[in-house]
């Protein structure tokens, strides 16, 4: 699912951990985890127990400024 504050509310709200993938097009070790990591039996698995997110940090923008500052 795509970031956004309206689904980490509802996360928070159904009291679900969040798990937030900040990837981008040119880091090659997202598209490894995209390809390898994700899809592996065990991971998937574990998966079901978050609200997996998905944020966009091929570009710069303001909100990724703020999400590094809220999450470091």
């Amino acid at each position: 699912v795509e970031y956004s504050e309206d689904a980490l509310a509802q996360a928070q709200a159904e009291g679900k951990p969040v798990l937030i993938d900040f990837w981008a097009d040119w880091c090659a070790a997202c598209h490894e985890m995209i390809e390898h990591t994700f899809p592996h039996p065990r991971v998937s698995a574990l998966a079901t127990q978050f609200v997996m997110l998905k944020f966009d940090a091929t570009n710069e923008s303001e909100k990724l400024k703020e999400l590094r500052s809220k999450y470091g």
